[in-house]
């Protein structure tokens, strides 16, 4: 950028003094100036004074700083001790910052460089200040500082313990009060070792916290649980969330995170872990034992039924009905208890699995059931899903048998589905008759009955184990009562809506059209 003519110091025609050059240079610089004798009155005042300040030369020539509104009230004490300093000579300068007003009553703030000129016995001649507008850096300065006393309150009543380390030195640049809580060990210990954290990592996870160490450089967001051992011995699990910041170029500038100690909820899990797991060994080999005995009461029964029925009065035959009907139903409860406690030894890994042949599949296991009650079931353009392809025959074979058996009539049954984000909602439509809706979630807990044995047969698990499917498969199952207008219902009769949500299979090269 090249200076115009009109922007450079003019100086007299007649070759300037070194007085008259430094008056020019100052006139010309963007800072205003003000020149005071020793008893601090006004001797010059520039014209980047009067721009800065708005008072003229001629208004404030020969006053005192005192004499005019001219300092901020609480700032004058300030003033006054950095003016006392100058002008008994302890220093021959100094800087200062406060704020002033202009003549229109605007607060400015202003930094001040202060320096006094001496005559050959030490005291004081003149003084000059070169003034520069800071106001806009002050407001910024003290936005800032509101923003970090909000940060600090903030952080201060977490009992996350939070950081920011340089991806490249691993220095930390800020340490949350948390970690001194969490880990029994004082921020400045680790300010000071980087690296001390973990000392107390429990030795059995060490690999895993190195491994997120690396994967942080690489540029990805880790997540990890692991334990830590204390000082005094105590083992605590650690749930910590890292992320890169990336610089221009890409790679990480810094790793901020967030730690928090969630052995409770850790070891709530595992209890949960252990309980369940103790109630499915328990259910398991409870009806995989009972199955034995039922079998021989149960072939005793069909015995004498077959070989004394014609044999024996009324009542004895009405006896003998119930005992084989009893058995029979005490088979199909250990049978689907069975089927329940199995689920989750299913350790088959999930793949693409085409619901269009899964639900063919289901309604020819029930080919005898349908044509008994003169089904009627409607599917199309069924989509692929992630799953286990047995688990989901049995979702789907369930509910097409609730269906049938929950009609007075001949069952209608409608299978549709629609796309949901990364879901797929599948409903299945029954004109049978239909769910109160205090009972709605009801329906889904096992052993969980609406109707006696002599209105409808069944063990109470089927429901509960379709809703076991589903959410191993990352999915919820709803059962809805709704007015529905639809070509295979009555118009607007209440029917039974089972909803799926289920995990939809990403995209890949295949000749299925979806």
């Amino acid at each position: 950028m090249s200076a115009t003519p009109s922007d450079l110091p003019e100086f007299p025609a007649a070759m300037p003094n070194d007085s008259q050059k430094l008056t020019a240079y100052l006139e010309n610089s963007p800072l205003a100036y003000i020149e005071w004798d020793k008893n601090f009155r006004i001797q010059h005042w520039s014209q980047q004074a009067e721009e800065l300040f708005g008072w003229s030369a001629s208004e404030v020539k020969n006053c005192h700083w005192q004499d005019f509104n001219f300092i901020f009230p609480e700032d004058i004490v300030k003033v006054m001790a950095i003016a006392q300093e100058i002008q008994s000579g302890v220093v021959s300068r100094n800087v200062l910052c406060n704020r002033n007003y202009t003549k229109s009553g605007v607060i400015l703030t202003c930094e001040w460089y202060n320096s006094a000129l001496f005559d050959e016995a030490g005291q004081v001649l003149s003084l000059l200040s070169l003034i520069r507008d800071v106001s806009d850096r002050a407001i910024a300065q003290e936005a800032l500082r509101l923003s970090e006393e909000r940060f600090q309150e903030i952080v201060n009543t977490l009992d996350q313990f939070f950081f920011v380390r340089c991806s490249e030195t691993g220095q930390y640049l800020y340490i949350s009060p948390a970690y001194a809580k969490i880990w029994q060990r004082s921020c400045e210990s680790l300010y000071a070792n980087p690296k001390s954290w973990m000392d107390i990592i429990h030795p059995e996870d060490l690999h895993l916290v190195e491994s997120s160490l690396t994967e942080q450089q690489q540029r990805q967001s880790v997540q990890r649980e692991y334990r830590i051992i204390r000082d005094d011995g105590e083992i605590r699990w650690i749930r910590a969330h890292t992320r890169a910041i990336l610089a221009e170029n890409s790679q990480p500038l810094r790793i901020v995170g967030i730690a928090e100690d969630v052995t409770a909820e850790v070891l709530q899990r595992q209890e949960l872990a252990r309980s369940n797991a103790e109630l499915e060994q328990f259910a398991y080999i409870a009806s995989h034992d009972l199955q034995a005995p039922l079998s021989v009461v149960a072939s005793y029964a069909r015995l004498l039924q077959n070989q004394y029925q014609t044999q024996l009065d009324n009542l004895a035959d009405k006896m003998l009905d119930g005992l084989v009907r009893s058995t029979q139903r005490m088979q199909q409860l250990i049978e689907d208890l069975l089927t329940y406690s199995r689920l989750d030894r299913d350790s088959q890994p999930f793949q693409a699995c085409h619901c269009q042949q899964i639900v063919e599949d289901a309604i020819a296991n029930l080919e005898l059931q349908i044509y008994q009650r003169q089904a009627t079931i409607t599917y199309r353009d069924l989509p692929i899903v992630r799953g286990s392809r047995s688990q989901l025959t049995q979702l789907f074979q369930n509910l097409i048998a609730n269906a049938i058996k929950y009609s007075d009539r001949a069952p209608t049954i409608a299978i549709t589905t629609v796309k949901q984000g990364h879901l797929y909602c599948f409903a299945v439509q029954d004109n049978g008759i239909g769910i109160a809706p205090q009972n709605q979630e009801r329906i889904f807990k096992i052993f969980q009955r609406l109707h006696n044995q002599n209105q409808y047969l069944g063990s109470g698990i089927g429901l509960a184990l379709c809703k076991k499917i589903v959410e191993r498969h990352g999915g919820r199952i709803l059962g809805e009562s709704v007015a529905v207008s639809f070509k295979h219902l009555r118009a607007h009769e209440t029917s039974q809506d089972f909803v799926c949500r289920l995990l939809l299979e990403k995209k890949k090269k295949t000749n299925y059209q979806m």
